[in-house]
């Protein structure tokens, strides 16, 4: 027998769900631990819940993203971030905040395989090399 990938597994168990009211949910579930159990494939579950985390994100429209500042956001400042995100990418926004005491000043935002680096060091270090050549 072929063994089925963790992402095979969330689309799966993505689309058993959707649509399902909650009084339905949890003998969903239960099917679907019992066909892991069956398949031998229950020490796949977190695997398969990341999957199902990315996958229902994608389905979704919903992009993480980390936003890197000096100190946590005020609410304004999250927000136009996530306006001008959403603008952007065409995409909902969830923002992750980090808090990095070695930055100055700015934010450095991280989503997919992208860097939007606006903090100051950045922006020195463009300043200097400008200034040098």
């Amino acid at each position: 027998m072929r063994k089925i990938s963790a992402k095979k597994y969330a689309i799966s168990l993505y689309e058993a769900t959707l649509g399902v009211k909650e009084p339905e949910l949890p003998a969903r579930m239960d099917n679907f631990v019992k066909l892991l159990i069956k398949n031998n494939a229950l020490s796949q579950a977190p695997k398969i819940m990341a999957a199902f985390d990315e996958y229902a994100k994608e389905r979704e429209g919903i992009l993480d993203v980390e936003v890197k500042s000096a100190k946590l956001l005020a609410q304004a400042e999250k927000e136009k971030v996530i306006h001008h995100l959403q603008t952007a990418l065409n995409k909902k926004i969830h923002l992750k905040e980090i808090v990095d005491h070695k930055l100055i000043g700015g934010i450095v935002l991280y989503y997919q395989d992208n860097v939007i680096d606006g903090s100051i060091q950045r922006r020195l270090r463009v300043l200097r090399d400008n200034l040098i050549s």
